[in-house]
């Protein structure tokens, strides 16, 4: 599909996986707080991803943003599971939340608690660094 069929309906900015949210309850339609936009940006991209029939996965940074609750969640993660294609999403996790995911179905939860942050850019991995993206013909001075 190109550019050129799909502006027509991103141009009318009718997101059938959106409206179908906010009548769901998802969302409200006026006066969306933090986690109704965040759903309301999750409800487009899945309309996104349904118009487009697209086969890549879909990835979702941060995707509790802005305290969503336990229900919305719940309806979120049912949503996505309707796409039948692999849908990468992260979060921070507070500590009593550390199992959440464990036990769900069709969940591949991944703790990287132990992960080191930024280890590659540090001063030590630097080298290492600038091998990689020699690799890749990129030259940084």
């Amino acid at each position: 599909m190109t550019w050129a069929e799909l502006r027509p309906a991103f141009a009318k900015r009718r997101y059938p996986c959106a409206e179908r949210a906010s009548a769901h309850g998802l969302i409200a339609r006026n006066n969306q707080s933090g986690s109704e936009e965040t759903v309301y940006y999750i409800a487009r991209l899945i309309s996104i991803a349904k118009l487009t029939k697209h086969s890549c996965p879909i990835i979702m940074d941060s995707f509790r943003a802005e305290d969503l609750s336990t229900e919305k969640e719940e309806r979120v993660l049912a949503l996505l599971s309707e796409l039948k294609r692999q849908c990468i999403l992260t979060t921070t996790l507070k500590a009593e939340e550390k199992d959440k995911y464990v036990k769900m179905a069709g969940i591949n939860a991944i703790d990287y608690t132990g992960h080191h942050s930024n280890k590659i850019l540090g001063t030590e991995g630097l080298p290492a660094f600038m091998k990689l993206l020699s690799g890749l013909g990129i030259s940084l001075q």
